[in-house]
């Protein structure tokens, strides 16, 4: 649940993307509205890179 004031409250979740220079999705994260994309984008990165040492 996202407040967006006293009076406004909603549901809101965020989508999160990361693909290659190809325009291939590496991967995906849906997330609730208040994960900053920082936070995914360290996780993104550590997976792909896993990903890619196999």
């Amino acid at each position: 649940m996202l407040y967006k004031s006293e009076k406004e409250k909603c549901y809101a979740y965020s989508f999160h993307t990361a693909c290659d220079k190809n325009g291939f999705i590496l991967g995906i994260n849906v997330t609730a509205a208040n994960v900053h994309d920082s936070t995914i984008l360290r996780i993104r990165l550590k997976e792909i890179r896993h990903s890619q040492s196999m």
